[in-house]
């Protein structure tokens, strides 16, 4: 897990970056008034399958990766690929077990896990970093730090095996597809858009 704190930091994009959809976000101001901790790689099946007793995946054949295939109670799993077709309700479901796994096996764990707001998400997707792509502006090192189109030969990969960000996050980009609490918008009131733990907060 990854720790960080900060009271004010910039996201979006500029509107003269590369490949920049209309649709992106504005560049804007984000307030970020708590701690918190995000896990190092996506959900795998294997720890949906522990908490849920099932895996929804679609990519879950053994000829995808045969190194990372199981069979557990006739349910199969590619072990350390990420869960994916979850929708936000099961996740909120997956959630609310894994806390109550953790409470009952372990007295001693205090906190909660839940999905990060999108600005949680962005901020640490960044790894303080300023660029296109937290490695550089160039994307030809996409490559490096995500599995898509161009290199994923249309199937998802086992998580945290391209280049971590500069926080050790993997996966921040491409792979799977990531549910955060809140929602994404790309327009804000003056520019400006307050969000850590309560997403209707605005600042002026």
């Amino acid at each position: 897990a990854n720790n960080r704190t900060e009271l004010i930091c910039i996201q979006g994009s500029p509107t003269n970056e590369a490949d920049r959809d209309a649709r992106d976000e504005d560049l804007h101001h984000v307030q970020l008034t708590q701690n918190f901790e995000m896990q190092t790689t996506a959900v795998t099946q294997f720890v949906w399958f522990i908490v849920m007793g099932g895996n929804p995946s679609y990519f879950k054949e053994k000829n995808i990766a045969e190194n990372d295939f199981a069979k557990i109670k006739g349910t199969q799993i590619l072990l350390n690929h990420p869960v994916e077709q979850v929708s936000y309700e099961d996740v909120k479901d997956f959630m609310k077990k894994l806390n109550e796994l953790m409470r009952r096996h372990n007295p001693s764990f205090v906190g909660e896990y839940s999905l990060p707001t999108e600005a949680q998400w962005e901020y640490a997707a960044r790894g303080g970093t300023t660029t296109r792509y937290h490695i550089d502006e160039s994307r030809d090192s996409l490559r490096d730090i995500a599995w898509y189109s161009e290199n994923s030969d249309s199937h998802t990969h086992a998580v945290g095996t391209r280049q971590p960000n500069p926080w050790g996050l993997f996966d921040m980009s491409g792979n799977v597809w990531e549910w955060v609490k809140d929602w994404y918008q790309a327009k804000y009131p003056n520019g400006q858009y307050a969000m850590a733990h309560h997403p209707e907060a605005l600042v002026n």
